[in-house]
């Protein structure tokens, strides 16, 4: 189980959650009889995710949908849709933890 085999492997799949990419690896044949155990499959899988190339860029983005799932798509198929949304995420994130500052800040403020 390289990562390059992983690569391929998950090649197909649009933004997927680890359900969905553990699944496409089973039905792929990606796992052979010594990877039966589902949980050493999804730390192997998340060990996969984590991949990054040669410039410590990471393979895949990662990104959480309005309903809470967490979905995971390689890079290199992204589309320009694919990157307005990782920016449109991280820019929620950015304005979440502002606003948790902000809060936190003045309720000790506050409390002092």
């Amino acid at each position: 189980m390289t990562p390059a085999r992983f690569l391929a492997a998950t090649a197909v799949l649009d933004w997927s959650t680890l359900d969905d990419i553990q699944a496409q690896l089973t039905t792929s044949g990606y796992w052979d009889a010594a990877d039966a155990d589902p949980v050493l499959q999804r730390l192997h899988l998340e060990e996969m995710l984590s991949l990054t190339d040669a410039d410590e860029w990471p393979l895949f983005g990662q990104m959480e949908r309005p309903d809470g799932q967490r979905v995971w798509k390689q890079e290199a198929a992204f589309t320009a849709e694919d990157y307005a949304a990782i920016i449109a995420y991280h820019v929620e994130q950015v304005r979440h933890a502002q606003y948790m500052v902000q809060a936190t800040t003045a309720a000790y403020r506050h409390d002092n």
